[in-house]
């Protein structure tokens, strides 16, 4: 876990607060272009439509035990493929 007294740099520290009114700081960030053949097992499973970006972004912030990830989906056509699943 990234800790902001230990890992966020020490010029800033003192206006963490101030910089970051709305929650944690995002300590790392990355993002992933899903391939061609993971999008294929992905409408193997659910049906095409589901996935509308390939883009996967993924960031911890400062204290935060597990990752965020953001994806971009047409949830109404997962949802439909689920209750086909059912």
């Amino acid at each position: 876990m990234l800790d902001k007294e230990r890992d966020y740099p020490r010029r800033y520290l003192t206006a963490y607060s101030e910089r970051h009114k709305n929650g944690e700081a995002v300590a790392v960030s990355t993002e992933w272009e899903l391939s061609g053949k993971e999008l294929d097992s992905i409408a193997a499973e659910l049906g095409g439509g589901v996935v509308t970006n390939p883009i996967v972004k993924v960031s911890r912030r400062y204290g935060a035990a597990e990752a965020e990830i953001k994806f971009e989906i047409n949830l109404q056509t997962a949802i439909q493929a689920t209750r086909r699943v059912e």
